[in-house]
């Protein structure tokens, strides 16, 4: 099934072109459940080196327990794919002074990829001498129970994850078109949970959303993942 059309088939188009303009509250959510690629990144490596930035993207999930405002961190991770579908990670950025200044703030604030971000993955992009470089973009989803949200939230790719992630994949599709490049690039998403939910869009193929179940820490073992059925809440009642 492709997930993103079968939501647009559900009449959510409404809310998908309202984009980050709805509140959390009024958007559906899809939780990716069991699939993989027949083919390609069929697998996520991290490298053991990179452990302690894991542990510090957990640690700002875990700090905001008790917060009233809520920072969800972006990131990216870079990497390649290899002769296997495996995609080894061998770098992961994070815009460090921007994350702890809306702490500091206290401003509440979604993912934010603009600027420094948004520079390393062009430089990866332009810089990249793999074959197959590859190219995630992820961010949190801290505990979401302090503002009254659904848990479930938090395990989900919203409507706008969703549209910004097919974004993303087809500005680098229409990159590679441009340079003669097979970047490849995945979504993620870290729930409250310490899960790490992954998914792929395969521009290639009607844009069908896959989820990349497997995760690994290099020497470390299989990373959680959210295990939960595929959710359209229904809206018929609410006024969007």
């Amino acid at each position: 099934m492709d997930f993103y059309n079968e939501l647009l088939n559900r009449g959510y188009e409404n809310i998908l072109k309202k984009g980050m303009a709805v509140s959390p509250r009024d958007i559906s959510q899809a939780v990716f459940d069991g699939r993989v690629l027949p083919s390609a990144l069929n697998k996520i490596i991290i490298k053991e080196d990179l452990i302690e930035t894991i542990a510090f993207i957990k640690e700002t999930i875990d700090a905001q327990r008790d917060r009233r405002t809520l920072v969800e961190l972006p990131f990216v991770m870079f990497g390649y794919e290899n002769e296997n579908g495996e995609v080894i990670i061998e770098k992961i950025e994070i815009d460090y002074d921007k994350f702890e200044n809306a702490v500091v703030s206290n401003k509440e604030q979604v993912a934010n990829f603009e600027g420094y971000l948004t520079e390393k993955i062009n430089e990866y992009a332009k810089n990249s001498t793999y074959k197959k470089p590859v190219i995630i973009h992820g961010h949190t989803h801290p505990n979401a129970e302090k503002r009254n949200i659904p848990t479930e939230w938090t395990n989900a790719f919203s409507f706008a994850d969703m549209q910004g992630y097919k974004d993303f994949s087809n500005s680098i599709t229409n990159f590679n078109r441009m340079t003669n490049k097979d970047i490849q690039v995945a979504g993620m998403v870290i729930n409250s949970d310490g899960d790490f939910n992954a998914v792929f869009c395969d521009v290639a193929h009607n844009n069908m959303f896959y989820k990349i179940d497997n995760i690994e820490l290099e020497n470390y073992g299989k990373l959680p993942s959210f295990k939960g059925k595929t959710m359209f809440p229904e809206f018929s009642e609410r006024s969007l």
